[in-house]
């Protein structure tokens, strides 16, 4: 059956090949090509089926690997504005929350600071009403050391 679809392709491609030098007026040499491409590739198809359906499969595939891959980069173009808006969104609530750890740490710092002020301020007080006592303790045993020392001599001279 092959042997008779070769020669009848054959048959074919003389047979056109007559008919276009037969009307070679009204035919363009492009024409003419474009014609023997075309019987060329009946030829093909017709002697080896299997090729021209490989071929079909093979632009099936094609196609389906870009309109795979376009879905593929669109997805992840999504997925990472996605992201990035998270990211965005989060640095701001991030932020936000940073800024409040931040106000109540100082408020914070501002009491203990006012604490530890007044705290000091106690002890200096403290320490100043000590060091009068202790000042006011030496002055009364310097008036007491002179009051002796006044009642010795007193003593000594009304002997």
């Amino acid at each position: 059956m092959q042997f008779h679809i070769k020669i009848r392709s054959i048959t074919l491609i003389v047979f056109f090949n007559i008919c276009l030098g037969c009307a070679n007026t009204n035919v363009t040499q492009e024409k003419l090509k474009q014609l023997n491409e075309k019987i060329t590739e009946l030829n093909q198809t017709i002697n080896n089926p299997e090729s021209k359906a490989n071929k079909i499969i093979s632009e099936a595939k094609n196609k389906a690997n870009s309109l795979y891959s376009d879905k593929i980069d669109e997805a992840n173009k999504k997925a990472t504005e996605i992201i990035e808006n998270a990211k965005s969104t989060f640095t701001i609530e991030a932020k936000k929350e940073f800024n409040k750890i931040i106000e109540d740490a100082n408020k914070k710092a501002e009491i203990i600071i006012a604490e530890a002020e007044i705290e000091a301020d106690k002890k200096i007080i403290m320490l100043v009403n000590e060091a009068q006592k202790v000042i006011n303790q030496n002055k009364d045993k310097k008036n007491l050391k002179k009051n002796v020392i006044k009642h010795i001599q007193s003593i000594i001279l009304c002997e």
